[in-house]
């Protein structure tokens, strides 16, 4: 088409056409203008034309159709990141490289996924054969572990609802009677089982074989069970057997063999025999007073040396037996019609020392008389203490016993004498 200059309406002529130019008008001035595409190439030193596909869209690549291939240098864009991003997971913002090398590593090892819930807000469409089937697989369901374990409790509504016992036990007949624990099921007691009495019923045994062994036991020590035939020895456990208080239990004598001596027999000693020390008691006595005074008294215990005492205490938790003795009693002034006469007292206090005045247990009465005559100087008489069965008393914490005498006929220079007294006792 021809173009005119506007100023002087004259033709302007006709550009030749060029690989890259393009001519255009604006179809009223008769101006064109005609525009080439150059890129700076540093390795040729020289301008190279740049080239469009049909849709004006920049080529990256030297002529023909399509696009090559485009680098970015890493870490040069910041959305897509760099190599060495650390990978990233979950809702987290990060680069695209962190993000693949997330999921990258997710894929290698273990994928966790999160709990996500269901929702429809109306039903959920199932096919109408469903109903009908009598199974219909709709998935699988891998479990790891063995038995199946679920937190519901299942309601078994029809006979069509059953469960497999056959294959929880083995057998789906299993026969009764005892059974290894490998072959039955385990049953517990719950433990808010209310308490319930086991009856166990005891036959009559007819032997050894068919009898229940008993045991009596203190949690500690098993008693022993041995043949008729075997001795039992020190070390055996025993049951500890005593009498009840309650009881009374009927011994029967032997019967006597009187007159014959047996080869064996049973020594008996009298519990007064048992422990028993033997007391010898000596007093020697001058009158010198008419009233009861206590007397000093000495002392041998089984033979060893002597002590004194007026206020003697007998053995706590012992008893005293007195058993007998003798007494001598003589003239020593110049002579009298008078009798002379002794009063030995034994008297015993219970809740302390003996006095005099403590209570009286025995009196022995000895004296000299020659009826009106004169009783010669140093005349004398003796008599047995005679005690039948002896008598005696029980020793504590503060009983004690003491001896007195009265001399009721003393005089001084013509009423004086001598006693000597000599007792036997023993404590056990």
């Amino acid at each position: 088409m021809a173009r005119f200059d506007e100023a002087t309406q004259s033709q302007i002529p006709a550009m030749p056409e060029m690989p890259g130019w393009r001519h255009f008008g604006d179809g009223v001035a008769g101006k064109f203008v005609a525009a080439r595409l150059q890129g700076y190439y540093s390795g040729g030193l020289s301008y190279v034309d740049l080239a469009v596909d049909a849709g004006g869209i920049l080529q990256t690549s030297g002529g023909g159709g399509g696009g090559g291939p485009a680098t970015i240098a890493d870490g040069a864009d910041v959305a897509e990141g760099a190599l060495a991003d650390v990978k990233v997971v979950g809702d987290t913002a990060g680069s695209v490289s962190a993000k693949l090398r997330g999921i990258n590593s997710a894929l290698a090892g273990t994928l966790t996924v999160g709990s996500h819930n269901v929702t429809n807000a109306g039903t959920f469409a199932v096919q109408a054969t469903l109903a009908a089937e009598t199974t219909k697989v709709i998935g699988t369901v891998n479990q790891g572990t063995s038995p199946w374990v679920t937190s519901r409790n299942w309601t078994l509504a029809a006979a069509g609802d059953a469960v497999n016992v056959g294959q929880w036990i083995g057998s789906a007949a299993p026969t009764v009677g005892s059974k290894a624990s490998a072959s039955s099921i385990p049953v517990v007691i719950a433990s808010d089982q209310a308490v319930f009495t086991v009856q166990a019923i005891q036959w009559s045994p007819t032997g050894v074989g068919n009898a229940w062994p008993v045991k009596v036991t203190d949690g500690a020590n098993i008693t022993a069970v041995k043949a008729a035939s075997t001795a039992a020895v020190a070390t055996d456990p025993a049951a500890v057997v005593a009498i009840s208080p309650n009881n009374t239990v009927a011994v029967t004598a032997p019967t006597l063999t009187k007159g014959t001596q047996g080869a064996n027999g049973w020594s008996v000693q009298n519990l007064k025999d048992s422990g028993r020390v033997n007391i010898a008691l000596t007093i020697e006595f001058a009158f010198a007073q008419i009233a009861e005074t206590l007397l000093t008294v000495t002392e041998s215990r089984d033979g060893a040396a002597t002590g004194t005492f007026t206020s003697k205490a007998i053995t706590n938790g012992k008893r005293i037996r007195f058993t007998g003795g003798f007494a001598t009693i003589e003239t020593l002034g110049t002579g009298t019609t008078v009798p002379q006469r002794m009063y030995l007292r034994l008297r015993i206090n219970t809740a302390g020392a003996t006095t005099a005045a403590s209570p009286l247990q025995y009196v022995f009465g000895l004296g000299i008389s020659t009826g009106s005559a004169a009783i010669p100087v140093k005349s004398s008489v003796s008599n047995p203490i005679v005690i039948p069965d002896g008598v005696e008393y029980a020793g504590s914490a503060t009983a004690t016993y003491g001896l007195t005498l009265e001399t009721p006929d003393w005089v001084v220079t013509t009423g004086t004498g001598r006693c000597k007294i000599t007792l036997f006792a023993f404590e056990y």
